[in-house]
């Protein structure tokens, strides 16, 4: 061999040599694990107006990079610097720069679930949706009360809770009041079908009036298997004129919903929310009722009860009474079983 192939030889190694190296310099710098010393996962929260200074401060206070200056260099060959992307953004252990770049620049966060179950108040309905996104609790109360925007459902400031349906609701962390408003409206207007909406009219009920009914009864009991019986129990009074008389409207009249005993400072409480004192349903619901004590209202079962109180075996069920005779006889048992457990309030 001469020594010109010789020599090329060698140069064909070489550039070989540093190409294969380039090679392992790209993969270390695109494709190999990067995340630092978190465990499982880590998140941060970009605002509205965060900046990549930003991204790379709340990357460092997670300790989400093991090696800054090559999410850096990568950052800045993928142009992330000029999308930056408000969201919550999640990383797991093991992820690359690339892939850990690329979730950012395209803007790629987690989704937030808000789980809804039992709220009774505008205030807590306001701070339970708020507590898991970007916004403030003041944002949906200014919505709660905008009683030109709740027109189009129907509903006003007073009855907010009807359109809280207790489900589980997917968005992303910086959703506006509005878009999480209008998830609940597409949620309660799929739950109530030409069907149902039927139902309450045949009822001389609006759904107002059906969802107000099952809130009460939704504190009443916890139990599926009764909550028709207690649904009855009101609708006679109001086929009957009588006021309801429902202790639940008292307590949130009151504003103390630890009360376990029910006392006359309670029942004589000036409220249009307490239904001791006002005849007819209170403004709205006391609580956000689950959809098994609309259905209860909705197939309420015909019967003559007009009085129910709880089991003195404290079960959670309820006697139920057709006069008042019977119903003083089933008070007075459990009276006498919370005087002899000294639950005085």
């Amino acid at each position: 061999m001469s020594k010109g192939k010789k020599v090329g030889k060698v140069v064909g190694y070489l550039i070989l040599l540093l190409l294969l190296s380039g090679g392992v310099y790209v993969y270390q710098e695109f494709f190999k694990s990067n995340t630092g010393s978190f465990e499982n996962s880590a998140s941060i929260y970009l605002k509205k107006d965060a900046t990549y200074d930003t991204l790379i401060s709340q990357l460092k206070q997670e300790n989400i990079l093991a090696d800054l200056a090559s999410f850096d260099g990568l950052s800045k060959q993928m142009s992330l610097r000029d999308n930056i992307h408000p969201g919550k953004y999640t990383f797991t252990t093991g992820m690359s720069n690339y892939s850990m770049v690329k979730k950012l620049r395209s803007g790629e966060q987690e989704i937030i679930k808000i789980v809804v179950n039992k709220l009774r108040t505008k205030s807590q309905i306001a701070e339970h949706l708020a507590a898991k996104i970007e916004i403030e609790p003041t944002d949906f109360q200014s919505l709660f009360n905008d009683n030109n925007y709740l027109e189009q459902f129907g509903l006003d400031s007073n009855n907010i809770q009807c359109i809280v349906m207790p489900y589980t609701y997917d968005v992303y962390w910086n959703v506006s009041a509005l878009e999480v408003l209008e998830k609940l409206a597409t949620a309660f207007k799929r739950y109530w079908t030409t069907e149902r909406k039927e139902k309450a009219k045949k009822m001389g009920l609006t759904v107002p009036e059906v969802i107000t009914i099952a809130s009460i009864v939704d504190e009443e009991t916890n139990k599926n298997d009764e909550k028709g019986n207690v649904a009855s129990v009101y609708l006679n009074r109001i086929k009957k004129g009588m006021k309801l008389q429902a202790d639940p409207t008292a307590r949130f009249a009151y504003g103390d919903f630890s009360i376990r005993r029910v006392l006359n400072k309670h029942l004589q409480y000036a409220s249009p929310w307490n239904t001791y004192y006002t005849a007819g349903l209170p403004p709205g619901p006391i609580c956000t009722p689950q959809p098994s004590s609309i259905e209860a209202v909705l197939n309420a079962p015909n019967t003559e009860y007009i009085f129910f109180c709880a089991k003195e075996d404290f079960s959670g069920y309820h006697n139920f009474a057709t006069n008042g005779t019977e119903h003083e006889a089933n008070a007075k048992k459990f009276r006498d079983a919370m005087n002899e457990r000294g639950i005085r309030k």
